[in-house]
């Protein structure tokens, strides 16, 4: 017990040494010969304390000023509590997110299907010419072979107007347009222009709505920027049928009207060089 008090001892003398390093005296001289010459000693405690004071002071200045104005955000602060608005604000968000997330998602599945659909206007599958060969196993090959057995007249393809309406925009190839544009208010009915097995029926985001006949001989029909589809794929349609309902849907679209074209044997022709004129 007598080191640890000798030891205590010791650090007491050699902390009260410090604080008298930094002790000091403020001495006050007036002008006046007459008044009294003042002095005043300060010691470090009354420093330390001084300078506490202070720093706490400013801290809770700052503090307050920060959290009841508007200064807050400044900070950036993600850890603050939203309010009821913004709560339910961030949660229709979430909604509108999945609900992106899921129609892209369909656009994918539609685009997929889209592009197997033309695929079917490839010569070996759906040329009927005499003397183009049949390759065993190909199911597709088989399956129209028997659609236009059994429901299409292959040896006499007629293909009337899909749609009564003014033509605004003719054939032309070389610009990328492989149709021709019907124009007409939105809502008005679109025909079968021949009998045909519908192979897509879906949205895609250039051409909108958008419905393919597949036809006999090899024949692919296009109607593009629906407003809405009658028919869905797997279908059987006849000349005249009403398909779908003429719009102004996709991307590729200045107003409403039908974009129609006709494939054959996967090649783009000109829609008015085989129409029935009537």
């Amino acid at each position: 017990m007598d080191k640890i008090s000798v030891t205590l001892e010791y650090f007491k003398k050699k902390i009260k040494r410090l604080f008298d390093i930094f002790s000091f005296s403020l001495l006050v001289v007036p002008e006046s010969s007459t008044s009294l010459v003042r002095s005043k000693k300060i010691n470090s405690k009354k420093i330390s304390l001084l300078f506490f004071f202070f720093f706490v002071s400013i801290f809770l200045v700052s503090f307050l000023f920060f959290k009841y104005t508007p200064a807050n955000s400044m900070l950036g602060n993600v850890d603050r509590e939203f309010s009821t608005s913004e709560e339910e604000m961030i949660h229709n968000l979430n909604q509108r997110v999945l609900t992106l997330l899921n129609e892209l998602d369909q656009l994918k599945k539609s685009n997929e299907n889209l592009r197997k659909a033309i695929e079917l206007a490839d010569p070996t599958l759906l040329n009927n010419k005499k003397d183009t060969p049949k390759v065993g196993g190909n199911v597709q090959r088989v399956f129209f072979d028997f659609i236009e057995k059994y429901f299409f007249d292959s040896e006499n393809v007629i293909f009337h107007r899909p749609m009564q309406g003014f033509r605004s925009r003719g054939f032309e190839p070389t610009k990328g347009h492989f149709g021709i544009d019907y124009s007409a208010k939105e809502g008005t009915p679109i025909f079968a222009t021949t009998n045909g097995y519908v192979i897509f029926s879906d949205y895609t985001v250039d051409d909108g709505f958008m419905i393919i006949l597949a036809h006999a001989e090899g024949y692919l029909s296009f109607y593009k920027h629906c407003s809405q589809l009658l028919k869905k794929e797997r279908d059987i349609v006849t000349q005249g049928e009403i398909i779908a309902l003429s719009g102004n849907s996709g991307y590729q679209t200045s107003g409403p009207h039908l974009h129609f074209e006709i494939w054959k044997d996967g090649m783009p022709i000109d829609p008015e060089k085989i129409l029935v004129k009537f």
